[in-house]
C-alpha cells in the first residue's frame, strides 16, 4: 500500500533490546504525523500497553524495566487508551440467580433471569438480547411453540444465534406502524429463517380502543383459532 509502514512490534521480554536499538522514550506530538520519531513513540505505547495489560505488570515495574519514570509510564497507557491503540471492553451479563428467583416467585413464573449490564443503552440492548437468545437455545426443544413480539431487543436477540430447534414462530404483536428492521414481520422472518418451523400471526390490530371491536375480533375464526392454538 503505497505511504503506508509496518512497525514490529517486539515481544515483552525483548524489551531492553529495543531501547538498546535507539528508542526514544520521550513524548512525541502528533502520532499520525508519520515520522521515524512517531514510528517510536507508538512502538514505546504498545510496549507499554502489553506489559501492563497482557503481561500483568504493575506501572512501577514497568518503569524500572524501561528506565523511565511511573508517571510517564502512566501517560503512555492513556495516551494509549486516547487513541485507540488501547481498548477495554467489560462483557457484563452475569446472571444475578439470587434476584431472578426471587422475581420468578414474585411474578408467578417458571423462569426469570435478571442479568447485570453496564454501558450504553445500546450496550444494554445487546447483552439483555444476547442473553435472551442463549437461554432461549438452551431451554427450546423441537416441536415447542415460541411467541414473538417485537422490538429492538428481541432484533438483538436474535443477532446472537445462528439456529434455533424446529419450533412453530406465532407472532403475537399485531398490526402496527413500526420501522421495518424492527418489526413484528421482520422478526418473524428471521425467526423462521433460524427454526425452519412453520410460522402464524395474529391477523389483528396492535391496538384497539373500542372493547366492543375488541370482543368481536376475538369470535373472528381466524383470530380466535391463533388464540386457541397459542
Amino acid at each position: 500500500m503505497v505511504g503506508s509502514r509496518v512497525i514490529q512490534v517486539p515481544a515483552a521480554d525483548d524489551w531492553q533490546a529495543v531501547l538498546d536499538d535507539g528508542m526514544t522514550t520521550e513524548p512525541a506530538g502528533d502520532l499520525t504525523a508519520g515520522t521515524d520519531a512517531d514510528a517510536e513513540r507508538r512502538r514505546l505505547l504498545v510496549l507499554v500497553s502489553r506489559l501492563y495489560y497482557l503481561d500483568g505488570r504493575q506501572k512501577t515495574q514497568i518503569s524500572d524495566a524501561l528506565g523511565i519514570s511511573r508517571f510517564k509510564v502512566a501517560r503512555c497507557l492513556n495516551e494509549a487508551r486516547r487513541i485507540g491503540m488501547v481498548s477495554v471492553t467489560i462483557h457484563a451479563g452475569a446472571p444475578l440467580n439470587a434476584m431472578s428467583a426471587q422475581l420468578s416467585k414474585h411474578l408467578g413464573l417458571k423462569h426469570a433471569q435478571v442479568i447485570e449490564v453496564y454501558g450504553s443503552e445500546a450496550d444494554v440492548r445487546a447483552t439483555v438480547g444476547q442473553a435472551t437468545g442463549s437461554y432461549l437455545s438452551r431451554v427450546l426443544t423441537e416441536g415447542d411453540v415460541l411467541g414473538i413480539g417485537w422490538g429492538r431487543t428481541l432484533n438483538a436477540m436474535l443477532d446472537g444465534l445462528d439456529r434455533l430447534p424446529q419450533v412453530e414462530i406465532f407472532g403475537l404483536a399485531g398490526r402496527f406502524k413500526a420501522d421495518n428492521s424492527n418489526s413484528a414481520a421482520e422478526l418473524i422472518r428471521r425467526a423462521v429463517a433460524l427454526t425452519g418451523g412453520p410460522a402464524k400471526a395474529l391477523s389483528a390490530p396492535f391496538f384497539i380502543d373500542d372493547a366492543r371491536r375488541a370482543a368481536a375480533l376475538r369470535h373472528q375464526l381466524d383470530i380466535a383459532g391463533f388464540i386457541n392454538d397459542f
